[in-house]
């Protein structure tokens, strides 16, 4: 444990619960107390860590932590829910979950109550059918189980317990922490759910929902906070998630359609996924007047949008309103994402449309130092008839400046996307805007060490009517290949001036992208993709297995001759190493394929790359690969990838045949990637490949493209 609570003095117990937290390498524990009163009380908590600083989220409280010798004290001027995160960072966030102090008339034996005492219970899969039920968790009960409410009037889950499906492994019949189907007149409040399985709480197919100071933490794939799914008049109110898929969801699968439901005053942090999505399953002729309103987004790590509408059913979408809603630590994240394409998740013969979104005082608040502005946020309609319209923006703020147009915001308006509308606050000072250009301004060139060298510029011009003055760098991804100079150099422009500068870099063959960061949001990053072939013939050529955290485990040489790929490894005389060569035939580019993802995608520090419409775009899930190629289906459509796997030897090398890389005899350019696997790869959640691949074995976008001289 690493703290120790005390509120007035009077000890809390300190609960845990297990997070999965990027670069998901390791599932970890969170710790978390729940309290109650109605303010002006404070709290002390002592660590087992030298305690430096500490910041205390939402920022939006204004609540401030003295640090003492005796620990850290927090005045809780009101009931909410907040993480203390110390140093500097958030792995050792203490949640404190502070309700109000509210009496529940509940009395345990009633026959209508299901009560739980202090204490832990094993209580397995409740099913609750029964009008006017109640379940309560008294406090300090801790409740192993699920609940399932079915086809009922009056259910009302509370009290100040937590219900927790940590035993249990197997999807069924576990899928839900929370499900509750086609009931009426439903209240939960005031309790904590963790470790579901699958989506913990489910509203599917219900009227009359209120849901009120629930508090989730989860970290499974697919964990999900809140899916509200074909119901009508639904409130979620004062909740507080952490979650590792979406926070707050709006749904529909043919239980007729969704309407009236209201997402406020809660606060959201996603270890990998949305905070608020609508969508992308909405299976409903309406789906209308849902409101997001007083938001907090204090964590959102990964690049995916934080507010998103994805569609491809059926549904007519339309007066979605995301108000008030305040971003804090979203680094490389799309804001603003509206789509309607075909998924993996599309179900209806034909799709809908989407109109009237109103997006209103929205600000992204950042955090110091932050060094990933926002991607490009976009609207993306799918056809004539099934297209968007009637989208504004109002009062759009990014690090307290205000955003009067999509240049701006670095919103791209796609096809079929009428009637979009910007209002600004004259108030507030205007953000600017400086557009950046990364093209090739010597060409890169082939040398004997199997190195390319080149030269990239970085044009950057003005067009807003402010000064701009920020700092930019090149990045270069995947990282850890590349040599060039990392030091952060001065834009200063006036309206209208434009300024360039340049950038020598070496780089193995391989595919990157180049781009500009800054820490000014007025700088629009520009990008460039290049793709290096890897020239081979029979002198070898040496390449590094080398991974986002900078890691170089072995060497390969690599050279052809006689038909033949020849392959040698200081790894291969390992007794516990082994090697996976894949290859492939060149395939040829269609429409929406993918041209670019990397391990580091889902840590928000490089974006995904598609072929578009129009040539070269940043990806609508800018920084997910199982999103964009599963989901959305843009893997590149190879024939074939042949898998060779390499054993150790006494040679420390292997040769393989043409016919064994599945290639025809006269080829004379293929695609080509190669794993290791040694036990020091085995703590990464992505294989260790030789050109970054993250599913070598099904996706092929990444592989090296091989031309024989």
């Amino acid at each position: 444990m690493n703290y120790r609570c005390f509120l007035d003095d009077q000890p809390l117990s300190v609960l845990s619960a297990a997070v999965y937290p990027a670069p998901y390498n390791d599932v970890k524990r969170t710790e978390y107390v729940i309290a109650h009163g109605d303010g002006g009380q404070t709290m002390r908590i002592v660590s087992e860590k030298k305690v430096e600083s500490a910041v205390i989220r939402p920022l939006s409280l204004g609540w401030t932590a003295d640090v003492r010798e005796d620990g850290l004290y927090i005045d809780l001027k009101k009931p909410a829910n907040i993480s203390v995160e110390i140093n500097g960072g958030y792995d050792d966030a203490l949640l404190v979950f502070y309700a109000p102090a509210r009496e529940e008339s509940v009395r345990e034996g009633d026959p209508h109550v299901r009560y739980f005492a202090p204490g832990v219970h094993e209580a397995g899969v409740m099913d609750i059918c029964e009008d006017n039920t109640t379940v309560y968790l008294a406090e300090g009960a801790y409740v192993h189980g699920k609940l399932n409410v079915h086809d009922c009037a009056g259910f009302t889950l509370c009290g100040r317990g937590v219900l927790s499906e940590e035993k249990y492994d197997a999807d069924k019949p576990y899928g839900r922490c929370v499900d509750l189907i086609a009931c009426r007149d439903v209240e939960l409040r005031d309790v904590t759910l963790t470790h579901s399985v699958r989506w913990t709480c489910r509203v599917f197919g219900c009227d009359d929902v209120h849901i009120d100071n629930v508090k989730i933490i989860g970290y499974r794939g697919n964990n999900d906070g809140f899916d509200i799914c074909g119901s009508r008049n639904v409130l979620v109110e004062h909740c507080f998630t952490r979650t590792w898929d979406d926070s707050l969801v709006i749904k529909a699968f043919d239980t007729g359609d969704l309407e009236n439901v209201t997402c406020r005053a809660c606060t959201l942090w996603n270890d990998f996924a949305r905070p608020i999505e609508v969508g992308v399953e909405l299976r409903a002729d309406h789906v209308k007047n849902v409101l997001f309103d007083d938001i907090d987004v204090i964590h959102s790590p990964t690049g995916y949008p934080v507010m998103g509408i994805h569609h491809g059913d059926r549904a007519l979408v339309s007066n979605i309103t995301f108000r008030n809603i305040r971003i804090e630590d979203v680094p490389g994240a799309q804001l603003f994402d509206v789509r309607i394409t075909n998924s993996v998740w599309n179900r209806d013969d034909r799709m809908g449309r989407i109109e009237g979104i109103h997006f209103e005082n929205i600000e992204l608040v950042g955090k110091p130092g932050i060094a990933y502005l926002p991607e490009m946020s976009r609207l993306q309609g799918y056809s004539d008839e099934c297209d968007i319209r009637d989208v504004s923006f109002k009062n759009i703020r990014f690090l307290g400046k205000s955003v009067r147009s999509a240049e701006e915001m670095g919103l791209i308006v796609m096809d079929h996307v009428h009637d979009v509308r910007f209002e600004s606050d004259p108030a507030c000072p205007p953000l600017g805007h400086a557009a950046t250009k990364v093209t090739v301004k010597t060409p890169f060139v082939w040398g004997e060490d199997g190195l390319y060298r080149g030269a990239v510029r970085v044009s950057a011009e003005n067009h807003g009517d402010v000064p701009v003055n920020a700092r930019i760098w090149l990045v270069v991804s995947p990282v850890n290949t590349a040599s060039y100079d990392q030091e952060k150099r001065l834009l200063s422009l006036n309206a209208g001036e434009s300024a360039a500068f340049d950038w020598n870099v070496t780089l193995p063959a391989g595919r990157y992208v180049l781009r500009v960061q800054s820490d000014d949001a007025a700088v629009e990053p520009g990008w460039m993709l290049t793709t290096l072939e890897l020239k081979l013939n029979s002198a070898p050529v040496r390449y590094s297995f080398v991974n986002y955290y900078g890691d170089r485990l072995a060497d390969v040489k690599l050279s052809v001759r006689d038909r033949h790929l020849l392959i040698a490894s200081d790894a291969l005389y390992r007794t516990d190493a082994s090697m996976t060569v894949y290859s492939a035939m060149p395939a040829e580019e269609f429409d929406g394929e993918v041209k670019f993802t990397v391990e580091e995608t889902d840590f928000g520090e490089a974006p995904a790359v598609l072929m578009g419409h129009h040539g070269l775009e940043l990806a609508p899930q800018l920084r997910c690969p199982a999103e964009i190629t599963y989901v959305f289906k843009n893997e590149p459509r190879v024939r074939e990838i042949r898998k060779n796997v390499v054993s150790p030897n006494a040679s420390g090398a292997r040769c393989l045949s043409f016919a064994d890389l599945g290639l025809d005899e006269d080829t004379r350019a293929f695609w080509l990637e190669i794993e290791l696997k040694i036990p020091e790869t085995a703590k990464y959640r992505y294989p260790y490949t030789l050109f970054h691949s993250v599913k070598p074995g099904e996706i092929a976008h990444m592989f090296a493209h091989v031309t024989l001289d």
